[in-house]
């Protein structure tokens, strides 16, 4: 009833229900932890902070509280906070698979990569069957290191990644750029083109095809693809060689 309360923006009746629970259980972790959202819906972020930390104080196993805490951090843009309760969270419940995903996509966006490896090293450890974990690690290793221990590595993970979701486009783009880094640039080519099919206007797809075939001497077909990646305007990672090559070509 909160949660619909909270959709519809009736906040001082989704307050009102929560209120009454901690008057007859002032210990209520879930509701304290519902009055936070509510606070955190109308942006009143002090009084939900205090409302989560509350609820963390009462029952400091439960995930839910530190999530929502985090993600109230983002909201305004305090990022270091967030990723210190994330952090905690999965002290405090160390089996929650998404936490892991959540923490090393947040550490990616920050750009703190050797954080988000880690992470994702974690998350399989956990789970050896997340192909999204497998394939985000295998870009990560394939992006920030050189070493060909570590494109071995990343190449082992995207295998084990197609092998658990073969039609998935974002994985054949993977194998395929770290083919690319290898020095195998035909058969990169052949993955990235279909995973270009499979998911027509991903820029950081159309980024590897376009640095792909500038590589092989395809200065149009390039050209054409980096200004596919760059047309809407949109951060990823590699927008700025794209800008590069593209202008050179130019």
């Amino acid at each position: 009833m909160v949660q619909l309360y909270i959709q519809q923006e009736k906040y001082e009746k989704a307050l009102s229900l929560c209120n009454e629970r901690v008057k007859k259980n002032p210990q209520d972790a879930l509701a304290y932890n519902l009055i936070g959202e509510i606070h955190g819906a109308r942006k009143d972020y002090d009084k939900a902070e205090t409302a989560l930390e509350k609820a963390m104080e009462i029952q400091p196993d439960w995930p839910p509280p530190h999530r929502n805490l985090a993600s109230l951090y983002l909201a305004q843009g305090k990022t270091k906070e967030a990723l210190a309760k994330y952090e905690a969270a999965l002290k405090a419940n160390p089996d929650d698979f998404a936490l892991y995903l959540f923490l090393a996509q947040l550490y990616e966006q920050v750009k703190e990569y050797q954080s988000a490896i880690r992470v994702y090293g974690e998350a399989l450890e956990k789970d050896p069957n997340s192909w999204l974990a497998a394939n985000n690690l295998a870009c990560l290793l394939s992006d920030h290191s050189d070493s060909p221990k570590d494109l071995e590595k990343a190449l082992s993970l995207a295998q084990e990644a197609m092998r658990l979701n073969p039609e998935e486009a974002a994985i054949l783009d993977t194998v395929g750029w770290i083919y690319f880094k290898m020095g195998d640039a035909e058969r990169a080519l052949g993955l990235i083109d279909q995973s270009v099919s499979g998911v027509p206007g991903n820029p950081v797809i159309h980024y590897h095809m376009g640095v792909v075939l500038d590589a092989m001497g395809r200065p149009e077909e390039a050209r054409e693809q980096l200004e596919k990646a760059l047309e809407g305007g949109e951060s990823f990672p590699g927008r700025e060689q794209a800008e590069e090559i593209l202008r050179r070509i130019s």
